[in-house]
């Protein structure tokens, strides 16, 4: 039975819609310091890009927040914080604001980003992801609503992923995204991610990355 509900949801999300590397609810914790490193290459395309982000936990709730963010021609850094405002087995709720300033610009403000983050388990091993990001970009550019939707079903110290990235400002035109993400050293984890890979809305794009907390 279990099998056959794992199938079953599988094949429903895949179908309907779905995700890039999922963020969970969660926050970091009092005292606890997080790092993610990704590397990005869009096949076909001139567009590489560089990830990282350092995460602080003030309290058990609430993080303070940095990234870089480094592509072709182009360098942003963002400050914000990160938040979780629950966090049970089937159903966890958090998010992040983040503003971007443009580093080949004398870091003049670019956009901020806005994030709600759910994510909670079904059965055991398997469990679901839900991202939306809100870009308010400065200017006259249009804003941006992005979802991101996962369903995950770990095994042992292996998590495979699949869901897509829906484009919910552009005639809701969704992409299909598979990864996997392993535990394979202490307080830390490895992923590999593909996303785009139906070339609806966004350029095929691999990721490889690694985090760790301590």
């Amino acid at each position: 039975m279990k099998k056959f509900i794992v199938t079953l949801v599988v094949t429903m999300i895949a179908a309907i819609s779905m995700a890039q590397v999922p963020y969970y609810a969660g926050s970091q914790g009092k005292g606890k310091t997080y790092t993610y490193f990704s590397t990005k290459v869009h096949p076909g395309h001139n567009n590489q890009q560089m990830y990282i982000t350092v995460q602080h936990g003030l309290t058990d709730h609430f993080d303070i927040v940095t990234d870089a963010t480094v592509g072709t021609g182009w360098e942003y850094q963002g400050f914000g914080v990160r938040f979780n405002a629950l966090n049970t087995k089937y159903l966890g709720i958090g998010g992040q604001v983040m503003a971007d300033f443009n580093l080949g610009d004398n870091y003049k403000y670019d956009y901020t980003c806005a994030s709600l983050y759910l994510s909670g388990a079904i059965v055991s091993g398997l469990h679901w992801v839900s991202n939306t990001w809100y870009t308010i970009n400065k200017g006259h550019t249009k804003n941006q609503v992005d979802q991101w939707t996962y369903l995950g079903y770990t095994v042992g110290k292996f998590t495979p992923m699949v869901g897509a990235i829906t484009d919910c400002s552009h005639d809701w035109k969704t992409d299909l995204a598979v990864g996997v993400y392993a535990n394979l050293y202490k307080n830390g984890y490895v992923y590999l991610w593909g996303s785009g890979l139906t070339n609806n809305v966004y350029n095929p794009r691999v990721v490889v990355g690694f985090d760790y907390k301590f």
